[in-house]
């Protein structure tokens, strides 16, 4: 009796421990499987970023950056009135008309940790144009008598700085008779400081980004990175589709992600020339246009997720598409905005 008992006991206990076996896991256990990854994930990013900053602090940076705009001062662009007969108006310096009088911005930022004292800087250009000293703009309180021009010649001026603090700006603005067809240099010869250049701008020489520009390196170096690791995160995808019952499958959100950097990608080399120029017009539009593209989006995302208004198939597609071009455009306005 004994032996039947223990018998019976044994096969109880092995059917119990062949269903926990069996058993799916709870879904429940896999959203704390992926939280405690994502977990891991933010605490790792921060720590390294923590890190970084404190390491960077520590470090002496000798660091500028500088970006140069040049304007047509005569021009209806920038008048934004066609009614003024431009061809009247004339503006001299010392007696001579400026054929094409143009202004030019020049904008010096200490990017580093350290001040720079008398920084020998310069611009100058190759071309037949006149450079005119104009003025400091939002020149700091006692700062009048430490910054200063000194026109070398007729096509190039030093701009003299007693100092130039950790993140101090300096606004520095130039005539020139004409409008360049090429870039005016900006140098700065000294060895044991980076320069860095930001941006430059003319109606001669369009800022477009290129294949090799830093903000083009990282968003291919981002779609790399998704590409080679698609087996990882396609996995949380579909277990996301499955928990929410959603009617996406995961090869449509992976090919929906993929072709999405890839046009913003070709977009940033190959740009898109009136867009562009009307983004790079209008600064103070930009953020609402970005706002509003981000929220038709999502609004269009959403109501394919859902399955709500847009139903069937060649209509959900086609909305797709939209979204693909409107999230592209709005990663190449990121850029070129902060290209300007």
């Amino acid at each position: 009796m004994n032996y039947i008992l223990l018998t019976a006991q044994q096969t109880v206990t092995q059917a119990a421990n062949a269903t926990q076996e069996v058993a799916p896991k709870s879904p429940s256990n896999d959203i704390i499987g992926i939280g405690g990854i994502i977990a891991t994930l933010l605490v790792g990013i921060v720590t390294c970023l923590v890190t970084w900053k404190l390491t960077m602090k520590s470090i002496k940076q000798l660091k500028i950056s500088y970006n140069i705009q040049v304007f047509p001062i005569l021009s209806n662009s920038v008048t934004q009135n066609t009614d003024i007969n431009l061809d009247d108006l004339q503006i001299q310096y010392k007696g001579k008309n400026l054929l094409n009088p143009c202004l030019l911005a020049l904008e010096i930022v200490n990017i580093g940790n350290e001040a720079i004292n008398e920084p020998p800087i310069k611009i100058r250009t190759d071309e037949d144009i006149e450079i005119i000293p104009g003025y400091f703009e939002d020149i700091p309180a006692g700062y009048e008598d430490l910054w200063s021009f000194d026109k070398t010649n007729s096509n190039s001026c030093n701009i003299l700085l007693k100092h130039i603090n950790p993140k101090q700006v300096v606004k520095t603005r130039f005539f020139l008779d004409n409008l360049p067809q090429k870039k005016i240099i900006f140098e700065w010869p000294m060895q044991n400081v980076q320069t860095q250049e930001t941006a430059y701008n003319n109606t001669n020489t369009p800022n477009k980004i290129t294949v090799s520009s830093k903000s083009n390196i990282i968003l291919m170096a981002i779609t790399a990175l998704l590409f080679v690791s698609i087996p990882q995160w396609s996995y949380y995808i579909k277990q996301f589709i499955f928990f929410t019952d959603i009617h996406l499958s995961t090869v449509m959100v992976i090919t929906f992600m993929m072709v999405l950097l890839l046009l913003a990608i070709i977009m940033n080399v190959y740009g898109i020339p009136f867009v562009d120029k009307y983004i790079k017009s209008h600064p103070k539009q930009c953020p609402l246009i970005k706002l509003v593209m981000a929220v038709v989006s999502i609004i269009l995302l959403l109501l394919i997720i859902f399955d709500y208004i847009i139903i069937g198939f060649i209509p959900q597609i086609t909305t797709a598409t939209i979204v693909i071009i409107l999230l592209s455009l709005l990663i190449h306005f990121s850029f070129i905005s902060k290209n300007r």
